[in-house]
């Protein structure tokens, strides 16, 4: 069982459901109570793809929104940055760590395009 996903991971699913322009970096909903959903978040100039990823970090669901019915966007926080992403379809609560050890640099331009949005 995986602990976490590489950047090469990251990077295939990205070609699966996107281009090499579009960015792409793993979140996690938050939660007080009960477990964690994780997401390798992909985002073009099209859409924003969500990946759901079980525990085991396995490929569950995908959703893809498109930018056109992203109403508002809320970014916040030091070292942990959460993401508000307000939809026609209902809202999304995102965790972001930029400071991850092997793919920070992906995650803050992950961050830059969709605090842009």
């Amino acid at each position: 069982m995986k602990l976490r996903l590489s950047i090469d991971d990251i990077n295939g699913y990205k070609e699966k459901y996107s281009n090499a322009s579009a960015a792409a970096g793993f979140a996690e909903e938050p939660k007080f109570i009960g477990l964690p959903k994780y997401y390798v978040v992909i985002l073009d100039e099209e859409n924003l793809t969500l990946v759901e990823m079980t525990l085991g970090l396995k490929e569950k669901d995908v959703t893809a929104i498109p930018l056109s019915q992203v109403n508002s966007v809320k970014v916040s926080g030091t070292m942990i940055k959460k993401a508000v992403i307000n939809t026609q379809g209902g809202n999304y609560k995102l965790q972001f760590k930029p400071l991850a050890v092997g793919n920070g640099s992906e995650q803050k331009d992950l961050l830059n395009r969709i605090d842009a949005l």
